[in-house]
């Protein structure tokens, strides 16, 4: 689970201006999607990441403000529902029509 408390503890009030680096399971966590998922947002180029490197290899930091503007982007409806809903007229209604 994320650990935001320890951030807070560090930072005091100021945390939520401070533009923190989480790693990618923290980011996910975050985010609340699969870490996959996050990779496939970073290959679409919708998040950026940087690497940091470590010993052996390198690993995905990602910068808070840009969670933040993804969540907002994952958290609005871009497309149509599937489903709409037809109003159909009242029985008595629609036979007015049908035999007059």
């Amino acid at each position: 689970m994320i650990n935001l408390d320890k951030h807070r503890q560090v930072l005091g009030e100021n945390w939520r201006g401070m533009n923190m680096e989480l790693s990618k399971t923290e980011a996910a966590e975050y985010l609340s999607i699969s870490v996959r998922a996050l990779e496939r947002y970073t290959q679409q180029g919708k998040i950026g990441v940087k690497y940091v490197k470590v010993t052996p290899g390198k690993q995905a930091r990602y910068q808070r403000k840009d969670l933040d503007q993804l969540k907002e982007e994952l958290n609005t409806q871009t497309h149509k529902p599937t489903v709409e809903i037809a109003l159909t007229p009242p029985k008595q209604a629609l036979s007015e029509y049908i035999y007059s």
